[in-house]
């Protein structure tokens, strides 16, 4: 069945005059079923780029590599893992945002992100501010310094590493009313969305991120859809150096469910609390409820450099410059930011602690077997001598076993690096790891 009968087929005789009478705010692309297969297959039609398809297998080379220790247990091989995953999806963010530093934001549903960027950066509604399933997907939003665009410019990375220009018809499209209509959710083949903006007014060197709220948006929703969006949430979440972190000031408190989600994500450096909507609480409830704030995040250990007080619909902080002066502070040391977060140097110190975990493992094996082979050797006792002995024939195994296991790392680790280096265009990093293990 198509999109369009898919469609005719969900629609109710009661829904008809509803739609008649919202059709003029909605996307020809969710309105009209031609038009919505149209947008589908230009997004999903194009070829792959070549850098794209190295990304991926570099991506694949790292689930490969700790495939190897499925039968053993090495120490913090889980966050090895996650930080070698995070490095990779910031080799593909750099692919998009090139020396700039992102500035990830993350709440709740009808936080208010959108609407907070649009007023901080002097977007005049560009992204889609509404309380009703909006943009599903995580959207960068930079400046666009070409004199020679006086508009807004807006394009789709897809999960093929091709960029699709879209017009603002079709970016009101991407949102979850169109996965509503035909059942289709953008997030299984678009990574992200780009937004070029000459009215963005925060300094060049900075790209912002919004991403999908990760709670539940509507009683009805699908679950897949919510999972997705939480999901996809997090993962580009952890490619941000900065986060700021979005509540409802009209909540009160940073929930539980924000403080689960923050100590996930691991964000590096302290985060900045903005409490949105403050137009609607007086200030003396503004203090009270910054109070009770600050206590929950210092309580639960989460790294924090200040909460904010902000109205995105007065544009106004109320609170001291405390926004002003997270962005001027990013600004600032993002230059020396560069220098320090090389993301093949990065590579490089993870594959390192990954390797001595390997070593002490195997090190503390190689100990095991000499002490037992010391025990059966002064041992006068012949059952303690075969019953140790099949404990020392096993641990002989097992050595040999991460002998092979260490050669295979040291191999597999020198073509992922290769892969980067090839990325980048130079041949340093993995003649750099030959050197290191002798």
């Amino acid at each position: 069945m198509g999109l369009r009968e898919r469609r005719i087929n969900r629609i109710k005789f009661e829904d008809i005059v509803n739609e008649a009478e919202t059709i003029d705010d909605r996307s020809e692309y969710i309105s009209n079923g031609d038009k919505a297969v149209e947008l589908i297959a230009g997004l999903i039609s194009s070829s792959c780029d070549t850098k794209q398809n190295s990304i991926n297998e570099i991506d694949k080379q790292i689930d490969d590599l700790f495939s190897l220790y499925s039968d053993i247990t090495l120490e913090n091989e889980l966050e090895h893992y996650r930080r070698m995953k995070v490095l990779c999806a910031r080799l593909k963010e750099q692919q998009k945002i090139s020396n700039k530093v992102v500035v990830g934001f993350g709440g709740q549903f009808s936080a208010g992100k959108s609407a907070f960027i649009n007023a901080i950066c002097g977007l005049d509604h560009v992204l889609p501010e509404a309380q009703k399933p909006t943009t599903s997907l995580p959207t960068y939003i930079i400046r666009n310094s070409d004199p020679s665009y006086k508009e807004t410019i807006f394009s789709a990375t897809t999960n093929r590493g091709m960029t699709v220009p879209l017009d603002v018809q079709k970016m009101k499209a991407l949102t979850h009313e169109f996965h509503k209509e035909y059942g289709i959710g953008f997030s299984s083949f678009i990574e992200s969305i780009t937004v070029e903006s000459p009215q963005y007014n925060l300094p060049a060197n900075i790209a912002l991120l919004d991403t999908p709220g990760y709670s539940k948006f509507d009683n009805k929703a699908d679950s897949k859809q919510v999972f997705s969006d939480r999901e996809k949430a997090e993962r580009q979440l952890r490619t941000a150096k900065y986060l700021i972190w979005l509540v409802d000031i009209e909540n009160g408190v940073v929930k539980q469910e924000d403080i689960k989600f923050l100590k996930e994500l691991k964000v590096e450096a302290p985060i900045l609390v903005v409490l949105n909507k403050a137009d609607k609480k007086t200030q003396n409830e503004i203090d009270s409820i910054i109070e009770v704030c600050q206590q929950t995040i210092d309580n639960n250990g989460i790294p924090c450099m200040g909460i904010a007080a902000y109205s995105a619909r007065e544009c106004k902080e109320y609170t001291n410059g405390i926004i002003s002066k997270f962005f001027n502070e990013v600004s600032n040391n993002h230059v020396e930011e560069l220098k320090q977060d090389d993301v093949r140097k990065l590579f490089i110190k993870t594959e390192k602690q990954l390797y001595d975990s390997i070593i002490k493992y195997k090190d503390a094996l190689y100990n095991e077997k000499n002490s037992l082979w010391q025990t059966i050797k002064t041992s006068n006792r012949f059952i303690d001598v075969t019953s140790i002995s099949e404990i020392w024939g096993r641990k002989c195994m097992n050595f040999r076993k991460i002998k092979n296991i260490t050669e295979e790392t040291r191999n597999r680790i020198y073509d992922l690096n290769r892969n980067i280096d090839i990325l980048f265009g130079d041949h340093y990093m993995y003649s750099e790891w030959s050197g290191v293990i002798v």
